[in-house]
């Protein structure tokens, strides 16, 4: 049952003279086809944990480009509560969506950050200008400095608006 090679014609199987190579190294003839013919299962196996590790790399990957995505603002962010407050009208939430109190960090939903929300005369509310292709956006009460890309929340002006 050592090593070898031994031949098999395509004869047997109703071919026509064509001959294969089976090498074996150091196991037995019943080893050797045990190993080439995996379950079902074990492949399945295999697969599954190949494709879980690829999704794994896939998903640590993204999670890094969007951290390094915001370490850019890392010395913007800050969160204030508004020593004056101003009178904006009536503030209508996105359809579908319910209030909530929104802190740096967190992503907003599109809707949230859409044309209608932007803040464009932010000098006259006391907000700085925006940075790197930030937008100030008022949700609720409050003005939030947003990453239109990522909808990353960068700075928070609470209470500003009444």
């Amino acid at each position: 049952m050592g090593g070898g090679a031994h031949f098999s014609s395509g004869h047997a199987r109703g071919g026509r003279g064509h001959f294969r190579a089976h090498t074996h190294y150091g196991v037995g003839a019943s080893h050797h086809h045990a190993s080439h013919h995996l379950t079902h299962a074990t492949r399945h196996a295999i697969h599954h944990a190949a494709h879980h590790a690829v999704h794994h790399e896939m998903r640590h990957a993204a999670r890094h480009a969007a951290a390094a995505h915001q370490d850019r603002f890392h010395n913007v962010r800050r969160a204030v509560h508004a020593s004056r407050r101003f009178h904006a009208g009536v503030y209508r939430r996105p359809n579908g969506w319910y209030a909530r109190h929104w802190a740096i960090g967190e992503r907003l939903p599109r809707g949230w950050f859409a044309r209608d929300y932007w803040i464009s005369d932010w000098a006259v509310y006391g907000l700085w200008a925006p940075i790197d292709g930030l937008i100030w956006v008022r949700v609720g009460p409050d003005a939030m400095l947003v990453d239109p890309v990522t909808g990353a929340i960068v700075a928070v002006d609470y209470a500003l608006f009444w």
